[in-house]
């Protein structure tokens, strides 16, 4: 707990506190943080209530769950404690990706095994990275894969009849804090940011137009 505390007086949201732009910034980040964490459990949720996986990826939420692990180690270097709180929304993909494995088919389950064993190499070679601008590049590289399995989701998802085991909170959380970070990432001139943020929204509002599409039939038949 003391580490914690230390880590917090020593970030740079600590030494920017204060009525200003980034404070409210820190915060609506944070706040943004606990909307996806929500879409990322009621997603789980549903995978357990429907005890189905259908529509979903497996490959997708691993990559996701990895992801977060390997952003850990880049926010710790950061000294950037909202990127931490950000991160750990990693453990809120483990109900899931336990669903998905508990309810998958064989091929599901190969699925994620085989992709979860590629991507523990994410986290070992962010903490292998000696400098920060490594670590960056590496982290380009690595949301350059999520935008790739966002499509594969989507695909997955679109190829699925009906609705499956998808819950549109998921796609709404990220969706809103998409549209929230392609302004900010601009501001900040981070160009790839505010592309990978555009792709998505895009992705994440074609799941939503085709959950809803298919809501309505589903709802008329």
């Amino acid at each position: 707990m003391d580490m914690v505390v230390r880590f917090f007086f020593a970030s740079r949201e600590y030494r920017a506190l204060g009525f200003n732009m980034e404070t409210l910034m820190n915060l609506m980040i944070n706040f943004l943080t606990l909307v996806a964490t929500y879409g990322v459990l009621k997603q789980g949720m549903r995978v357990w209530e429907k005890r189905s996986p259908a529509g979903l990826s497996g490959i997708t939420f691993s990559y996701l769950f990895f992801y977060c692990l390997a952003f850990i180690i880049y926010a710790v270097e950061k000294c950037a404690f909202n990127m931490v709180i950000s991160s750990l929304i990693a453990f809120a993909y483990i109900p899931m990706i336990v669903g998905l494995w508990r309810f998958g088919d064989g091929r599901e389950r190969r699925n994620i095994a085989f992709s979860s064993v590629i991507m523990t190499a994410m986290p070992v070679i962010m903490a292998k990275l000696h400098t920060i601008d490594s670590k960056e590049a590496f982290l380009g590289i690595l949301l350059v894969g999520m935008f790739g399995v966002f499509v594969v989701g989507l695909e997955k998802f679109r190829r699925t009849p009906g609705i499956g085991s998808g819950d549109p909170a998921f796609s709404w959380a990220f969706l809103i804090t998409g549209l929230f970070w392609i302004p900010y990432s601009y501001k900040l001139d981070a160009m790839e940011l505010v592309l990978f943020n555009v792709g998505m929204v895009t992705v994440m509002g074609t799941t939503l137009f085709l959950y809803y599409v298919r809501k309505h039939k589903l709802m008329g038949t």
